[in-house]
């Protein structure tokens, strides 16, 4: 997760900015409860911090990514130890935890790839509802990550992916009903399959494959913006994985409405003060510290306005800092390097929540 690293194979060009177009009149839908919250990296860092940091946003909610295969490497059984300590913390903080939950054992797939589901979907939502039935203070569940991709998945089926929501959904709600079930958030991106799906159309997959039934809310990524939200057009291309407002109508309407749109991963990326961007991220070295600022906090406003939203996750607080490198999730991060604050933390911070 993270962005749109296979949006190019080469650097695109410099291109001058066109002026941004003003968003069309979308009908506001009838969702009002918008929840906000920021993805952490607690495995890589101090929990407390991250906590204090949180705690200075003035949010509620965190989401983090649990990787099964790195608990139970050889299907002997998940080693809940750090998990304990940091969903403890959380709780104790009263925080509430969107856990994402992703990779398998080697030992479960046929490949022998930790990155790609298990062959038995149902040991993936027995999983699921164990950590659900664990700790009191998850309240919701993104089931997998970007299974529009064949670094995730191998070969996208919607149908397939239909199914491990269909059984995570009924573990996690046997054990857990308050649990609120989020499908995978789609990488935008364009259609090239059979390893590469446009979000929207595998999103439409789902849809046609019965899968509404078994989510509370539609997962959302919006990760790869050259303009600002309220815009539709004025980048590269006319494709609507680089445009806030197209991406997440275009899974809502998809949905005819039937479910509020959950903003799992909503970054800004920008190199801006840390060096070169990360390979396939190029097309993000002219956003600048204070774009990433104003556009975080636009799309906050946007969603506000439009009611189609359940919750945004901002896409990161401190991935640059926990892994003092530049990869692919750095360039989001609301915080530098040394854990100094970007613009966007303090804009973020000023966000009614």
């Amino acid at each position: 997760s993270g962005g749109n690293l296979q949006k190019f194979t080469t650097p695109p060009p410099t291109q001058t900015p066109i002026p941004a177009s003003p968003t069309p009149e979308y009908i506001p839908g009838p969702y009002t409860t918008l929840d906000i919250g920021i993805q952490v990296h607690p495995f890589g860092s101090s929990v407390q911090r991250e906590i204090d940091l949180v705690r200075q946003l003035g949010m509620r909610w965190v989401k983090v990514q649990v990787r099964w295969a790195d608990g139970d490497p050889y299907c002997t059984g998940y080693n809940f130890a750090q998990l304990d300590g940091i969903m403890s913390a959380f709780a104790g903080a009263g925080i509430s935890v969107l856990a994402s939950i992703v990779t398998s054992p080697p030992c479960s797939n046929s490949q022998g790839n930790p990155n790609l589901p298990p062959d038995d979907l149902q040991y993936y939502a027995n999983f699921v509802a164990m950590v659900a039935a664990r700790y009191p203070n998850l309240r919701a569940v993104e089931v997998w990550n970007e299974a529009n991709l064949g670094r995730e998945w191998d070969v996208p089926d919607p149908g397939r992916y239909t199914e491990m929501l269909m059984r995570t959904h009924n573990a996690v709600k046997a054990v857990r009903p308050d649990v609120m079930i989020i499908s995978a958030g789609s990488s935008p991106t364009w259609h090239n399959p059979p390893y590469h799906w446009d979000d929207i159309t595998f999103f439409q997959g789902i849809v046609g494959a019965g899968g509404l039934q078994y989510m509370d809310c539609i997962g959302a990524h919006v990760n790869a913006l050259l303009v600002p939200p309220s815009a539709h057009s004025g980048s590269r291309d006319t494709h609507h994985s680089w445009y806030f407002g197209p991406s997440v109508w275009g899974l809502y309407n998809a949905a005819s409405g039937q479910k509020p749109i959950c903003l799992t991963e909503f970054g800004v990326a920008t190199v801006e003060g840390m060096g070169p961007p990360p390979s396939g991220f190029e097309w993000a070295v002219d956003n600048t510290l204070q774009e990433q600022a104003d556009w975080l906090v636009e799309g906050i406003e946007l969603a506000r306005r439009w009611q189609i939203f359940r919750m945004i996750i901002i896409w990161n607080l401190d991935f640059a800092p926990a892994c003092n490198c530049i990869n692919e999730a750095s360039p989001y991060s609301i915080l530098n390097l040394n854990w100094d604050p970007r613009p966007a933390f303090y804009a973020l911070q000023a966000v009614p929540k």
